[in-house]
């Protein structure tokens, strides 16, 4: 029964710090006002320039010329949003297989290659993309840029590769099955956007992961990865024309194709609701709730965003320690007002899923 008791407690205090305070309270903590704004000041940007190849790829060169280094981003415009519906998991898998051997270089090669520049490379994806990042000092660029270029032009997807892979893909997920956090969001997800890409796990399930074969990791590469439907960002210790030369060299023998449209289906309506998982032994209690949000390209996306930051852990509700406080307040008050704004829904009238886990 005391577990019981503080269980409810903690959930009231979550609830606490993230309701609006109600019209006419009056708080005594803390006794001072907001302190004042700094003076404003100008942010400076380093320079840059912006070159297309001829292939179609984008590169952004930003000259940073305060160490020898240089750092660099490929990204691919292709994620989760590409893969197919039935086998989540796609991108992920790719990803984590670029820097595992090329057609030309083993995995061995690759990470003897980098260690000996003294540099560092990186691969990833999300629902939008692929990437594939790293830094080095400035005389290994050329390096540096041709393995990224190996890897997304000629992965080799060796079959043992595949298999260890796939069997750490679902090691993963058996820890992530066990993490109430973990699973409200990925129900939380599938509520709000439903079959749209964007409800899938980008991670897969244990189906997916099982079902996945080499010819869906080649088909999406061959489909996708291509330098159209890429960006090269390069940041460091070089001139404009010593990056563009780089990348000409690197990338300017990758072949262009055309790239497929993107017809994703539309998320479902949103709709009031409470879904309660139970898990028996759980330590903890995790709740989500709220609905779709605004597109990144409406005029009040970055008000809006600035408000759920200050109000959250990198856009998560947290408990406030002084809940009354007049600046917990004022912060979730713009969070409200900026919503209220752009949805034309005041906080009592939305219609978003309630996740709670417990």
């Amino acid at each position: 029964m005391k577990m019981r008791a503080g269980r409810l407690f903690a959930i009231a205090a979550l609830v606490a710090s993230v309701a609006l305070p109600a019209h006419g309270q009056q708080s005594s903590w803390p006794k001072s006002g907001f302190p004042p704004p700094l003076p404003s000041r100008p942010v400076p940007f380093p320079p840059y320039q912006i070159k297309t190849l001829a292939n179609g790829l984008q590169v952004v060169v930003v000259l940073h010329h305060e160490e020898p280094s240089v750092s660099f981003r490929l990204l691919i415009r292709a994620g989760a949003m590409q893969e197919p519906a039935d086998k989540p998991g796609v991108a992920s898998f790719v990803a984590a297989l670029l820097n595992q051997g090329t057609t030309t270089r083993s995995s061995q090669e690759i990470a003897n290659a980098i260690e000996s520049a003294g540099g560092a490379v990186g691969v990833g994806s999300g629902n939008e993309l692929s990437f594939v990042n790293g830094a080095v000092v400035k005389d290994q660029v050329d390096l540096v840029l041709g393995l990224a270029s190996d890897m997304v032009q000629h992965p080799a997807f060796a079959p043992e590769e595949i298999d260890r892979q796939r069997k750490q893909m679902l090691s993963s997920l058996q820890v992530s099955y066990d993490d109430p956090d973990y699973i409200a969001d990925l129900v939380f997800n599938r509520l709000v956007f439903g079959f749209h890409p964007y409800g899938r796990p980008g991670e897969g399930t244990p189906q997916s992961i099982g079902k996945i074969t080499r010819d869906d990791l080649v088909a999406f590469t061959r489909t996708w990865f291509v330098p159209n439907n890429a960006l090269l960002a390069v940041v460091g210790d070089l001139t404009a024309d010593e990056a563009f030369a780089a990348a000409e060299k690197a990338f300017g023998g990758w072949a262009r194709r055309d790239v497929p449209p993107v017809k994703p289906v539309d998320p479902p309506a949103p709709t009031r609701r409470v879904v309660v998982i139970d898990r028996p032994g759980s330590a903890q209690t995790e709740i989500r709730a709220g609905q779709l949000g605004i597109a990144h390209n409406h005029p009040e996306y970055l008000p809006l965003d600035i408000a759920i930051r200050e109000t959250s852990d990198d856009g998560r509700p947290i408990t406030v320690s002084q809940p009354d406080s007049p600046y917990a307040h004022t912060f979730r008050a713009i969070a409200a007002r900026v919503w209220e704004k752009v949805s034309g829904e005041t906080p009592a009238r939305r219609a978003g899923p309630r996740i709670v886990v417990e």
